[in-house]
């Protein structure tokens, strides 16, 4: 018979006996079980390959998450050095405080929101060089599309919005869903 001195030197493992077991169920490694204490124990080749195939999984997972990550995030909006402030007029042609005015490139990218001062005015800082579509409203008052707005870089350009009452109201009944009468 062989020492433990002798089967820790062959196993690696202190006290380590072999047993010739047959391997239970799908976890057939080889013919040989490495046993360490009472319990089973993989063979140190096992447990590197094991070690091994998760590390190579968890690198794909990470690497295809930052990969992705980078697409999402590659085009940032485009900052510029042009301006389109102006004021906002109600229908009794007085500055509207806290009105809203939605803007966006003319192509209908990215639309935005700004809210104006206490005296109506409005100003909307580092827009790049494009045409953009601007509306006000406020109190459910609107004003008309203010179409291709054109700006240049570096440039400040003025418009002043005004609200507008409908000019004639639907009738209750007349607008259904998928329906306009």
């Amino acid at each position: 018979m062989v020492s433990d001195s002798h089967l820790s030197f062959v196993t690696g493992f202190r006290h380590g006996t072999i047993s010739h077991r047959t391997p239970r169920g799908n976890r057939e490694f080889s013919k040989l079980k490495y046993e360490k204490d009472g319990q089973e124990v993989l063979p140190e080749s096992k447990t590197m390959k094991r070690l091994l195939a998760f590390v190579l999984i968890l690198a794909t997972f990470l690497g295809t998450a930052i990969v992705a990550t980078r697409t999402v995030f590659a085009a940032p909006p485009q900052r510029g050095s042009s301006t389109l402030s102006g004021l906002v007029l109600g229908p009794n042609d007085k500055p509207v405080a806290r009105a809203a005015i939605t803007y966006q490139s003319s192509a209908g990218i990215a639309p935005h929101v700004v809210r104006t001062d206490a005296r109506g005015r409005f100003s909307i800082p580092k827009l790049a060089a494009d045409n953009y579509d601007l509306r006000a409203s406020a109190n459910g008052i609107f004003s008309e599309w203010e179409k291709n707005v054109s700006i240049r870089n570096g440039e400040t350009r003025t418009i002043t919005l005004r609200l507008l009452y409908a000019k004639r109201m639907p009738k209750p009944g007349t607008i259904t869903a998928g329906n306009v009468k």
